[in-house]
């Protein structure tokens, strides 16, 4: 039987005329990546994706039942009822409850038509969390780890690599805030961790798109835009983990009456003076304890004492890190 409701569109290239399954999906009135990239939505709005009477369209996609049932259970299923579905154009046609602009992502990546963006941008957060959504939605596993690992490679993964990253302002790191959000959201805990800390390394008054005020004219636009985030994505959650992060940052060299410091009391009490100064100027515990490693700092004949007092610290800063990042999980 054809169905008789009227059809605004056919997708102008996932339309195949061999294709055996037709998807239909209503447009949205915005989509969610424009959403989560305007200023002024509020951190607490959820995105609006239902679309409005006015401004919503029908797309249809026709597609293979055997590429989708390939890359997903869940489509094999759906299609195992196919012959009793309305048809279009003589092919079964399936209403998804997904927006129009998720379908197209989805079967452009089951048709293997998706490229990343370039190393470490700063958008590719926003730009595949539709994605991503879908891949976990419909059981698409391949497609989960390669999203997965995109924006994985874009992030240091351990103490030693965030000190080399942020000694080398050619590859700086990513907006940190949309990927903090896409870790908590798709539970990924090492990002997770990573851009809280990355965060709490940030000036909060400092939003991405600030441009240099009259005092900063002699920073560079891109240097300068790498100590800004985009506040406005972070939930209460986010902005208190962050808080976290930053006390943990905070109490790291605070000299403490049980430590495990293997030289004079007086050297102690200096070493953690001398850390929470560079703390201080860098705002950031693991450079500081790198660079203070390096030799910029070394007190004394004690400077093997203290090289294991910093390494200790941070481990046990990154040891809490990755405890704050599980929480995702």
């Amino acid at each position: 039987m054809n169905s008789t409701k009227s059809i605004d569109e056919k997708h102008p290239v996932l339309y195949f005329a061999d294709g055996n399954i037709v998807l239909s999906a209503q447009t949205t009135a915005r989509k969610t990546t424009e959403i989560l990239s305007d200023e002024s939505q509020a951190a607490s709005e959820p995105p609006a994706s239902v679309p409005t009477p006015e401004t919503a369209r029908t797309v249809l996609f026709r597609v293979h039942k055997s590429i989708c049932a390939l890359h997903s259970e869940v489509f094999e299923g759906m299609f195992q009822g196919s012959s009793a579905l309305e048809t279009f154009e003589g092919v079964p046609i399936v209403e998804m409850a997904d927006s129009a602009e998720e379908v197209e992502a989805m079967v452009e990546a089951m048709y293997g038509s998706v490229t990343f963006t370039g190393r470490r941008h700063p958008d590719l957060p926003l730009l595949i969390g539709n994605l991503m959504n879908m891949a976990r939605k419909y059981g698409i596993t391949i497609l989960q780890k390669d999203l997965t690992d995109a924006i994985n490679r874009d992030w240091p993964s351990s103490p030693t690599e965030w000190s080399e990253t942020q000694s080398s302002p050619e590859e700086p790191i990513p907006e940190p805030a949309a990927a903090a959000v896409f870790a908590r959201r798709f539970h990924i805990p090492l990002l997770r961790a990573i851009t809280l800390y990355a965060l709490s390394c940030i000036d909060s008054r400092v939003r991405w798109d600030d441009k240099p005020s009259s005092k900063q004219k002699k920073i560079k636009q891109k240097e300068f835009k790498e100590r800004g985030a985009r506040w406005h994505l972070l939930s209460k959650t986010d902005l208190s983990e962050v808080d976290e992060v930053r006390e943990l940052q905070r109490d790291m060299f605070l000299p403490g009456s049980s430590h495990n410091y293997n030289g004079p009391s007086c050297l102690y009490y200096e070493l953690t003076d001398e850390l929470t100064l560079l703390l201080a100027r860098d705002r950031d515990a693991i450079r500081t304890s790198f660079v203070f490693d390096a030799g910029e700092k070394i007190l004394y004949n004690y400077a093997a004492s203290n090289r294991q007092y910093v390494l200790e610290k941070r481990e046990q800063l990154w040891s809490s890190l990755l405890r704050i990042g599980q929480r995702v999980s």
